[in-house]
């Protein structure tokens, strides 16, 4: 639609020079008028071309390292992949109905598959290693009332205040081919959210549990001989609702929040459902009682933040912990920086920890979580330096001392043109060989186990 405007108005501006009226008011009032007729005939149907943004990558990736597969795995050194992703929205004066999605495709052997658009995958996708061509990830509505808000549908459910890593952030499933780049998966929910005075108030029924998706077995990130144990998803029924709650405030330059979630868990565990003669070993997600709590503020240039989760499992079928993190940002503006030909420099910093208060105990349970657990015992580090606002670098390094790990990644964005980015960056692993226990997740949450994956990635993106 706003390129049929464009081309209307356009038109008006020719038709105008061709009369040779070096000014003529009518013209303009005529262009003004079929602005406004052409945004009244835009109906709902209208509206979502109107409206629709997003954006198209293409994506390479070089390996320094000769990767040998498993089984029908991809050697490979060198990938492509293409995607665009987009969202647009249509509503009128109290509601509103958004949708976001993407498509992708790329060079790796095994990755992508179909689309989700059937019935049962859109409801659910239940395979963790399939990658769509197409998804529709969010398809919501929003209504709006005099103090609350009502959303029904398929979002992206975020919650917790930390700038890097949330241990109060568990309800938002990822989906990535590369897990370094993963995107966020949208749930299916029934939310409310109430607005009273400095206060936002949020409950959620969540019905559907979504699993994350990650690497085919037989990738360079990965590269397991087989798959994990069989898996023991929760069924969606009544007994696996997830229950979610959250108070929301600002008070005094400080924002904090507390917030409860009851139902199937983020981690898996093992179980044996057979006999000592006839093992029988699945994979499950424990039921969970996960309260949280966090604040950020600001004060001068720094701004700090801090959240602290527990996670009970039920019945003792994982281990109960605690897990903390506390940061600060660091920004440097003005005379100091421009010595450097900067514009301002980020600096970031957290630290993250785990405390174990009880053991896993329930009967014929046979491995806990705790190996394919983040977050145990890190330090994260960031630091953005702006040049000016076509172009920026970036330093992260990501350090894990209960499993020693390390990433450190250098890049930078550099946007030459209107709406188009050329991004890069180098990326480099190390640490102790492994953190994943075979059958439970192959998916290695210790960077020493991706010290091969050592790469540069180069991004083409333009945004519409």
């Amino acid at each position: 639609m706003k390129k049929i405007l464009i081309v209307a108005t356009f038109c008006a501006a020719l038709t105008a020079q061709a009369q040779n009226d070096p000014f003529d008011a009518f013209a303009e009032l005529e262009a003004d008028a079929a602005v406004a007729a052409s945004k009244k005939e835009a109906g709902i149907i209208g509206k979502l071309a109107e409206n629709v943004s997003g954006s198209v990558k293409l994506q390479g990736s070089h390996y320094f390292t000769e990767h040998t597969p498993a089984a029908g795995g991809d050697p490979k050194d060198d990938f492509w992949n293409l995607s665009m992703d987009f969202e647009t929205w249509t509503g009128g004066d109290d509601w509103r109905v958004d949708m976001s999605g993407w498509l992708q495709n790329g060079s790796q052997n095994n990755a992508f598959r179909g689309t989700n658009l059937s019935a049962n995958r859109f409801w659910v996708d239940r395979s963790e290693q399939e990658h769509r061509y197409l998804t529709i990830n969010e398809l919501f509505l929003t209504v709006n009332f005099d103090a609350w808000d009502l959303t029904l549908g398929k979002k992206i459910f975020k919650n917790g205040l930390s700038t890097i890593y949330s241990p109060a952030d568990r309800l938002r499933p990822a989906s990535g081919v590369d897990p370094i780049n993963a995107r966020d998966v949208g749930i299916w929910q029934v939310r409310s959210d109430i607005y009273k005075g400095d206060f936002t108030y949020t409950l959620a029924l969540l019905p559907v549990w979504q699993p994350d998706k990650g690497p085919d077995n037989s990738s360079r990130w990965v590269n397991a001989a087989a798959a994990p144990n069989p898996t023991e998803f929760p069924s969606t029924s009544v007994d696996n609702f997830g229950y979610f709650g959250r108070i929301k405030t600002t008070q005094n330059g400080w924002d904090l929040f507390a917030s409860f979630y009851i139902g199937p868990g983020r981690n898996y565990v093992m179980q044996d459902q057979g006999t000592a003669l006839l093992p029988d070993v699945v994979r499950r997600v424990p039921d969970v009682f996960n309260p949280a709590i966090g604040y950020s503020t600001t004060h001068n240039a720094w701004e700090f933040h801090g959240e602290a989760a527990y996670f009970n499992a039920y019945h003792n079928d994982d281990e109960d912990y605690l897990a903390f993190v506390q940061g600060t940002t660091y920004t440097i503006d003005g005379d100091m920086v421009k010595k450097f030909g900067l514009e301002q420099i980020e600096l970031t910093v957290e630290g993250a920890c785990e405390w174990t208060v009880g053991d896993q105990t329930a009967d014929a349970y046979i491995t806990d979580s705790s190996t394919a657990r983040a977050g145990r015992r890190d330090l994260i580090t960031r630091a953005r330096f702006k040049v000016n606002e076509e172009l920026d670098f970036e330093y992260n390094n990501h350090l894990q001392f209960k499993k020693w790990g390390y990433l450190n990644r250098f890049g930078g964005n550099w946007e030459f043109m209107n709406n188009l980015t050329l991004s890069f960056s180098a990326e480099f692993f190390g640490g102790n060989q492994g953190g994943s226990v075979a059958g439970l997740n192959n998916l290695s949450v210790n960077y020493g186990g991706w010290k091969r994956n050592n790469r540069l990635v180069t991004t083409l993106e333009y945004e519409f």
